[in-house]
């Protein structure tokens, strides 16, 4: 609790200065920012993303190049699956292609403690539970040219919790096995759009995928395959 009258205005002031004052300090994109030396014996500090508010009010022009998106994963229905999964994780990741070959991009930015970059992330799990709510971001560098074929790819891996050798042994199961795939295309008519998706989810990763079309609630390519 803060009481108005133990501190003034002045005392204030001077206190947010302070804090702006920090040494060896990372933007949100992790640029340090001068002056910053190498650290070997402290962890840098890291400035918290401020989203645009769409108040005129606060609309400032942008001065610095930036050309991220951030991706909230929220719920997943599962109950209504053949397969059986209930600790389940979703894996994102950013490609731009739909070919068997494709690689993802190492342009997700990785967790304190990690890789600046990686080419994917991981949900937390949540034991025995078919339908998750997801609780993490995932911040995503987006190359500087997009094209149609860019898109983002999230795999569902059901996660064996059993941790005992001789137990997998008998099953022979792995740790990690993918129960489902969904995809959602970057650009709309050549455009980007910020909102939710209700996207539905494979049980396998079809061949040209980004070529399946929507129709009703189920997805039907372009020979006739339901999905």
């Amino acid at each position: 609790k803060q009481e108005s009258n133990k501190i003034s205005t002045d005392d204030l002031i001077k206190l947010v200065t302070e804090y702006k004052r920090l040494d060896d300090c990372l933007t949100s994109s992790y640029v340090p920012i001068k002056p910053f030396e190498e650290l070997s014996t402290r962890q840098p500090s890291v400035e918290v993303e401020e989203f645009v508010q769409d108040t005129i009010k606060f609309t400032q022009p942008y001065r610095v190049y930036k050309n991220q998106i951030y991706v909230y994963p929220k719920h997943l229905k599962y109950d209504s699956q053949k397969s059986f999964a209930r600790n389940i994780t979703v894996c994102v990741e950013f490609r731009s292609s739909d070919e068997e070959v494709a690689k993802p991009l190492k342009c997700i930015y990785g967790k304190p403690g990690g890789p600046v970059f990686t080419t994917a992330a991981f949900s937390t799990v949540l034991h025995h539970s078919q339908n998750p709510d997801f609780y993490d971001e995932v911040k995503i560098e987006l190359p500087t040219q997009l094209h149609e074929k860019h898109h983002l790819l999230f795999s569902f891996y059901h996660i064996t919790c059993d941790i005992n050798a001789k137990t997998n042994a008998k099953r022979k199961e792995a740790l990690e096995t993918p129960v489902g795939y969904s995809w959602l295309p970057i650009l709309k008519e050549g455009r980007m759009s910020s909102q939710e998706f209700n996207i539905p989810v494979s049980c396998n990763l079809p061949p040209g995928y980004l070529a399946i079309k929507e129709s009703g609630n189920t997805k039907v390519s372009k020979n006739g395959v339901n999905i």
